[in-house]
């Protein structure tokens, strides 16, 4: 029974549109090992590590908009998916998790590798499944906008009956997803609380369409009002170029709500990772979110969740006054000019390397964003020469499974490259040996300070800074990657590596640090 178990889990899923499956084999999932490699159609991937390969699920399923499982075997390998569960929980992606379990008579035995797994993911999963081989199984009321647990308790002997060599065939079905529609009362209060803005700030976090950036870009060319962009919401592109954007980066936000210049705020897409976007907490600025995610980020303000696109036709006709707001741009061609003399006084800060990468590697290419700090580096150092779609995670640790994301995401026809600190690329060092299932381009830039700088700016404690003196070259070694290394303004090539790369960037640390200060004080 424990094989056709098996099938009818497998056939459960790719009947909802799933064909990826990444497998970390076991003895006790051995059913789906064995099914797996004769299943006709699909795509199988294979790890040693289910967190990694978790995370590189949760990329897989970004890139192609349609279900990605993990198969685990039992006991704490379950638990090892929980953090890209909690990842793929607040994207509002459909990961499925497979697990195989000893039978339910041993829970709570402490029987070798039988734990109380059943439950591990459920506080961030839509549905969860408890089956033995001979119950019944549907998926049927998982809508996908979260994940699914499908735990499958198995007795000895596992294979319990004898699998041919033929491929088996199973019948594939379509996932989609629509985001909620407008109602006509949300309507109707969305329209008056647009109204009540004062000078507002819009902020845009990420959009996952390009339905969603077509029409929020449609809405802020009608509506002159100053707009802060995210990378990761695609409006860098240059066909969406404005003149009202701000380009003199976080600090500038931080600036206009004190001063009042801006006394409201809007945001746009998925909860922004801005540093003003926490400070609002804890300010008495109104604010109203627009998303077609359920999460508002935040404790208070007003917050509309359904499409986007058809919230903005709503508002996009009702006037807000510009003239207060713009006044912004004079300050912004000043600022823009100071912050352009920093990166020639500082060459060799990781704010200077990473803005002549982007300008001259990176054009074209897939970006990933591999923690808070590239995320800010990003945000600043593009803001005025455009730059591609970039994805990132949500962050819920920070520095978990970034590498295995970016595997995940790669795409075929482009150059790729993920920006990550030395600290998150120590964490997630054994997913490089997903490279040789990647089938892409793929370079990822390591930004070695030597420690978690980011928390220079935070505590004075050396406590937080994780100092180390690893260098990447034995681990772009020992996993057969091409490395280079960046110190100085020179070392950066204008074109991207040929096979898959560890490029080290070795910033001067001081000169980084003066970058931030002299930064920060430009708006004091």
């Amino acid at each position: 029974m424990n094989i056709q178990c098996a099938k009818k889990v497998l056939e459960c899923v790719i009947s909802r549109g799933c064909t990826d499956f990444v497998v970390c084999p076991g003895a006790r999932n051995s059913p789906y090992v064995e099914l797996v490699d004769r299943l006709k159609g699909i795509n199988k991937y294979s790890h040693f590590d289910e967190r990694g390969a978790s995370f590189f699920a949760l990329g897989k399923l970004r890139a192609n908009k349609k279900p990605v499982a993990v198969i685990v075997t039992s006991g704490t390998a379950v638990a090892e998916c929980l953090p890209a569960v909690i990842e793929a929980y607040y994207q509002e992606v459909p990961l499925i998790i497979i697990s195989a379990d000893r039978p339910k008579k041993l829970r709570g035995s402490g029987a070798p590798q039988s734990i109380e797994q059943a439950k591990l993911l459920s506080d961030h999963c839509e549905l969860c499944l408890d089956l033995n081989p001979n119950e019944e199984l549907t998926i049927e009321n998982w809508s996908g906008r979260a994940p699914l647990h499908i735990n499958t308790c198995f007795d000895e002997p596992l294979l319990d009956e004898e699998l041919s060599d033929q491929e088996i065939e199973l019948e594939k079905g379509l996932f989609q997803v629509e985001a909620t529609p407008l109602s006509p009362g949300d309507s109707e209060w969305l329209k008056q609380t647009y109204r009540s803005l004062k000078d507002p700030l819009v902020i845009v976090g990420g959009l996952n369409s390009e339905r969603e950036r077509s029409s929020v870009y449609a809405f802020l060319k009608e509506q002159k009002l100053p707009i802060y962009a995210e990378a990761t919401s695609g409006l860098r592109d240059p066909r969406f170029r404005l003149e009202n954007y701000i380009i003199s980066g976080e600090k500038r936000l931080e600036q206009l709500i004190d001063s009042k210049q801006c006394q409201s705020v809007i945001r746009i897409g998925s909860v922004p990772t801005v540093k003003v976007w926490r400070i609002l907490e804890y300010l008495d600025v109104p604010v109203l979110s627009l998303s077609e995610s359920p999460f508002s980020g935040m404790s208070h303000g007003n917050h509309i969740f359904a499409r986007i696109d058809q919230a903005l036709s709503v508002i996009s006709k009702i006037p807000i006054p510009p003239a207060s707001n713009l006044k912004f741009l004079v300050a912004e061609v000043r600022l823009t000019e100071e912050i352009e003399g920093l990166y020639k006084k500082y060459p060799e800060s990781e704010q200077s390397l990473i803005r002549k990468m982007a300008s001259e590697q990176m054009r074209d290419s897939l970006v990933y964003l591999g923690n808070s700090l590239p995320i800010r580096i990003w945000d600043l150092v593009t803001s005025d020469i455009g730059s591609p779609l970039v994805y990132a995670n949500r962050g819920a640790n920070g520095i978990d499974g970034q590498i295995a994301s970016f595997f995940g995401l790669l795409n075929p026809e482009k150059n790729n490259y993920c920006i990550l600190g030395d600290l998150t690329a120590l964490y997630d060092i054994n997913s490089l040996a997903l490279i040789n299932q990647a089938q892409a381009s793929a370079s990822v830039v390591v930004i070695n300070n030597k420690g978690g700088r980011i928390f220079e700016r935070l505590f004075t404690s050396k406590s937080y800074l994780n100092e180390h003196n690893f260098e990447f070259s034995k681990f772009a070694e020992a996993f057969g990657l091409e490395y280079r290394t960046i110190k100085k303004q020179e070392d950066i090539k204008p074109s991207s590596p040929s096979s898959p790369c560890i490029i080290e960037v070795l910033p001067d640390n001081q000169q980084s640090r003066n970058f931030w200060n002299e930064y920060k004080e430009l708006f004091n």
